[in-house]
């Protein structure tokens, strides 16, 4: 029996990309770009056949940037930290949503004699 010979699909060989090792350059920051270069392929391999590992490496990253961010605002007592976390995460502003005499409107004050003589 004869072996059959292997058919040249043509086109360059694949490229012996590890999943882990773009998931890892993502979580560093780094852009397709950069992740193309340093595997000396084109960028639409990258976003083609590691998408999600790149997804994963980029929410890797985010999470470990939050949790720094926590800490120096919780653990540091950061007070530019805490209020730009709260304007951030919490929708907050210094800028108020209500006006001053709405809060009012409601309320009926009774002085004390005692209060009165001060």
């Amino acid at each position: 029996m004869s072996e059959k010979p292997v058919k040249n699909k043509g086109g360059r060989p694949k490229a012996n990309i590890k999943h882990k090792d773009v998931e890892k350059l993502a979580s560093y920051g780094c852009t397709l770009n950069e992740i193309a270069d340093y595997f000396s392929v084109d960028v639409n391999t990258i976003r083609r056949r590691f998408k999600k590992d790149v997804t994963k490496g980029k929410v890797g990253v985010k999470i470990r940037l939050r949790k720094a961010q926590l800490a120096t605002a919780i653990e540091d007592k950061n007070p530019t930290m805490q209020i730009w976390l709260g304007k951030n995460m919490l929708n907050q502003s210094d800028t108020g949503t209500f006006e001053e005499d709405e809060l009012l409107d409601d309320v009926e004050f009774e002085l004390d004699e005692g209060e009165q003589n001060e």
